[in-house]
């Protein structure tokens, strides 16, 4: 419980700091669910993920990465 009261409190105040009224933690919790990655190869990628969503998540301090690599070595 202690664990997610934190990851709570810190998301109120990334969302506080965007200062923008029409965005609530619900609505970024939203907007990150829905960014799909898909496996191509042996790499999972980023697909269909809206620039503005991405725009929203960088604002907040969190960058997805594009790809992700199990093997652990750059494609």
């Amino acid at each position: 419980m202690l664990v997610t009261g934190l990851i709570h409190s810190k998301l109120n105040d990334a969302v506080k700091r965007l200062n923008k009224p029409n965005i609530s933690t619900f609505d970024l919790l939203v907007k990150s669910g829905h960014m799909r990655m898909v496996l191509e190869g042996d790499i999972w990628k980023l697909h269909n993920t809206r620039t503005r969503d991405l725009d929203l998540l960088k604002e907040v301090g969190y960058e997805p990465d594009a790809e992700y690599n199990p093997g652990g070595t750059k494609s």
